[in-house]
């Protein structure tokens, strides 16, 4: 199976799920506050020095990643109203954090971390008031397969019907599968990277700045390092 060609589709939920104190295992969510498998390390805003503000996390599944061995990546982003570089993958403004149960994170240089444990988080889109913090759950995951991956070149010369077709197939929240960029192919320097997940401000449940657009989850492939970016 090529695992670069399955995705999961994103289901959120908030049904009957333990609080973080009762809980047993890992788990892939949004929001709430992170669950961390070794020492804290918060990211900090390169510009403001303040703590990023925590998407949430997901847990590396060995269905899509041949590699993953109960690594998980913590998602932040800082808190901006459009005057800080949050879309640029090396900017020190937005931070994917893996952890693995068998090795301690190595920190690219370009990210500012901090030994706090809890933080600022994402809200609910439907007030924004600290009171409304919202804490998401995966409790299934919807195993499905993409077409091949086509570059911005090859989409402009599909015909309609495909085009569509195309786009329905690649678009939304997803773990894994390929990326459907809004703005041409853009991929982090350096490595070689695989898409984690991507997100649709938009269709997502709670509040984040991409611009109103997407936002790219990548890691590389020894599963030690990642990279977020955005387009609009």
């Amino acid at each position: 199976m090529n695992r670069l060609r399955y995705s999961h589709c994103l289901n959120f939920s908030t049904a009957n799920y333990p609080s973080i104190e009762n809980r047993q295992y890992l788990s892939t969510q949004f929001g709430g506050q992170p669950t961390w498998i070794n020492q804290p390390c918060w990211p900090l805003s390169a510009k403001t020095n303040a703590p990023m503000t925590f998407i949430g996390q997901i847990v590396i599944p060995s269905e899509l990643f041949t590699q993953a061995d109960g690594q998980c990546a913590y998602l932040f982003i800082a808190d901006s109203d459009g005057s800080l570089p949050t879309w640029e993958p090396e900017s020190g403004e937005n931070a994917v954090i893996i952890q693995s149960p068998h090795a301690l994170f190595s920190p690219p240089t370009f990210l500012t971390l901090s030994s706090l444990a809890t933080g600022p988080t994402v809200l609910t889109k439907a007030h924004g008031a600290e009171t409304d913090r919202v804490e998401l759950f995966i409790p299934t995951f919807d195993l499905q397969m993409e077409p091949q991956f086509h570059t911005q070149a090859q989409r402009a010369i599909l015909d309609d019907e495909s085009a569509k077709a195309y786009d329905h197939a690649m678009w939304g929240n997803k773990i894994g599968g390929q990326p459907w960029f809004i703005q041409g192919d853009e991929y982090p320097i350096g490595d070689t990277w695989q898409l984690l997940a991507q997100l649709d401000e938009c269709a997502l449940p709670f509040y984040v700045n991409f611009g109103t657009g997407y936002a790219y989850i990548f890691i590389n492939e020894t599963l030690n390092e990642g990279r977020l970016l955005w387009q609009c």
